[in-house]
């Protein structure tokens, strides 16, 4: 429990760090940000980690009936993207934006600690999915630009392979999968209500994002019993 606290206040710091940098990036593109519920997005953002990190610790326990130390090594890249995911995810769904510094900050805390988790848990496949499978999803993504799909969805992608496929060699698959039905779904029922324009981008990074969550949450009762 305690490595999980220490996390969530860690978490908290990196959610604040995250959200003034997304604040900044956005200003130098002349976009500014309104306050949500009254409170800068700086602490929104840092409120949101917290309360997802919490979230995601009474899922881990629904499913273990208890932690431990090797549990929490588990979920450790989760608590770390959680903030920059997030940050990622509002930008796109409103600015139709993925920041290559966000990116690239995600990219710089979550590979060395997919890296260094697999070593700790001594596991020499779950290493080898997390750069394969991160850099499989990137060159096959990057194919599917000659049909819009943007570049930063290509990063994104291969980011949240790397994250998913730490766990297991379908993930990334079934992330993909889900997130093309999700923004399917979306996009139709947008059509019929004639809100959306089929001439114009989808956002895609927001059902990415949402896909490897819930890809997440369905792998975990195997990945816990596997440790």
């Amino acid at each position: 429990m305690l490595w999980h606290v220490l996390a969530w206040i860690f978490s908290g710091i990196w959610g604040y760090a995250v959200g003034t940098l997304t604040t900044k990036i956005l200003r130098q593109r002349n976009i500014e940000l309104s306050d949500l519920f009254y409170l800068p997005f700086s602490l929104c953002l840092t409120l949101v980690t917290i309360f997802l990190n919490v979230t995601q610790w009474f899922i881990l326990n629904y499913f273990s009936h208890g932690s431990c130390f090797t549990h929490f090594l588990v979920t450790l890249p989760v608590y770390l993207g959680t903030a920059p995911f997030c940050a990622l995810l509002l930008t796109d769904a409103r600015f139709r934006l993925l920041p290559n510094r966000l990116l690239g900050l995600g990219a710089a805390m979550l590979l060395p600690v997919l890296s260094i988790v697999a070593l700790m848990l001594r596991r020499p496949e779950a290493l080898a999915r997390v750069w394969v499978l991160g850099l499989a999803m990137g060159l096959v993504l990057a194919l599917a630009t000659y049909f819009g799909l943007g570049m930063g969805d290509v990063k994104l992608a291969a980011l949240l392979s790397a994250w998913i496929g730490l766990y297991n060699w379908f993930a990334p698959l079934t992330m993909l999968l889900l997130a093309s039905f999700l923004g399917g779904v979306f996009a139709l029922i947008q059509v019929i209500r004639k809100k959306l324009d089929l001439d114009k981008d989808i956002a895609f990074g927001p059902w990415l994002i949402t896909g490897a969550y819930i890809t997440w949450v369905v792998y975990l009762p195997s990945i816990l019993v596997g440790i």
